[in-house]
């Protein structure tokens, strides 16, 4: 049986803006990937996402801030690629976070998902 959490906990949800990278990828010069044409969903629907715990904290590369790190879940598909430069991205609080992992089981209707953000390049 499949329910709507976003009919019974309303106030869990959040709008986000959604970046969708195309899979147009090219290589640049220097032999690294670059991402094809983005698409902008804003108002993405996304349950709050929440700071990640248990097995997940087990998976960070060591030296990694947890803080970086988010789960949350989507009635709509976000897509993670095996290269992470075409990943989806989402904007939330200010900052950006890349998908970096997606359980590919939909449960109850929802995808869930990990993302990192992504700091400037310095």
């Amino acid at each position: 049986m499949s329910w709507n959490l976003l009919q019974y906990f309303p106030h869990e949800f959040v709008g986000v803006d959604h970046y969708r990278f195309s899979a147009d990828d090219t290589v640049n010069a220097q032999g690294k990937i670059v991402p094809g044409a983005t698409t902008k969903t804003e108002d993405f629907r996304i349950v709050k996402p929440q700071p990640i715990s248990g097995d997940d904290l087990k998976m960070l590369p060591q030296g990694e801030e947890a803080s970086d790190y988010l789960f949350s879940m989507s009635e709509n598909e976000v897509i993670v690629r095996k290269n992470k430069e075409g990943s989806d991205q989402i904007e939330w609080g200010g900052l950006r976070y890349k998908v970096i992992r997606v359980n590919t089981r939909v449960t109850g209707g929802f995808y869930s998902f990990t993302m990192a953000r992504i700091r400037a390049q310095v």
